[in-house]
C-alpha cells in the first residue's frame, strides 16, 4: 500500500476497502467520513481516503476507509475492481537448477556427448532398416513366426 508492504485479507464479507489509519499519510485523506457498520452491528464513521495498493487481488488507486484498528492492515472487500476469490490465481514458480558437491564430483573428467542434428522421417528409417545386414537374423525370424505375412508387417516377436 503506497509501497509500504502490509498484510492483506480478501474478506468477502466486506462491501468497501478498509485500511489501518496510521498507515493512511493525511495527505491522502479526502476530508470525507463514511459511515461503516462492522460485524458486530456497531456504527462507526470513519475517515476517507484515495490511497495506491498492490495486491493479488486487486492493484489500482481507490477509496478506501480508515479504520483506527482493522484485523489486517489492508482489507479488500467485494469492490467491482477486486479479484473474484473462486477464479483460481496462477502461481508464478521461480525455480533454480544445482548441482551438489557429490554430482560435480560424480561427473568430474566426464565430456558431455556431442551428436549431430540428425532428421529422418519413418520412411528413412524404415529405408534404411531394410538396408541394414545386421537386422537380417531378426527378419528371419519374423518370417519363420509370422509366415503368412508380407515382409512389411512382420514385427520380431520377444520370449
Amino acid at each position: 500500500m503506497e509501497g509500504t508492504p502490509v498484510n492483506v485479507l480478501r474478506d468477502t464479507g466486506c462491501s468497501t476497502i478498509v485500511v489501518r489509519r496510521a498507515l493512511v499519510p493525511d495527505d491522502k485523506l479526502t476530508g470525507r467520513e463514511e459511515r461503516c457498520i462492522v460485524l458486530d452491528g456497531t456504527v462507526c464513521y470513519t475517515p476517507v481516503a484515495e490511497i495506491y495498493v498492490e495486491t493479488p487481488f486487486f492493484s489500482g488507486l481507490t477509496t478506501a476507509v480508515c479504520m483506527k484498528n482493522p484485523i489486517y492492515d489492508l482489507v479488500v472487500g467485494n469492490v467491482p475492481v477486486a479479484r473474484d476469490v473462486s477464479i483460481p490465481q496462477p502461481v508464478e514458480e521461480t525455480t533454480q537448477a544445482v548441482q551438489t558437491r557429490s554430482q560435480a564430483k560424480a561427473t568430474k573428467g566426464l565430456m558431455p556427448l556431442i551428436t549431430p542434428l540428425i532428421d529422418l522421417g519413418t520412411e528413412d528409417v524404415a529405408k534404411l532398416q531394410s538396408e541394414d545386414d545386421t537386422r537380417s537374423s531378426i527378419r528371419i525370424s519374423s518370417a519363420k513366426q509370422q509366415p503368412d505375412l508380407p515382409d512389411t508387417q512382420r514385427v520380431p516377436i520377444s520370449h
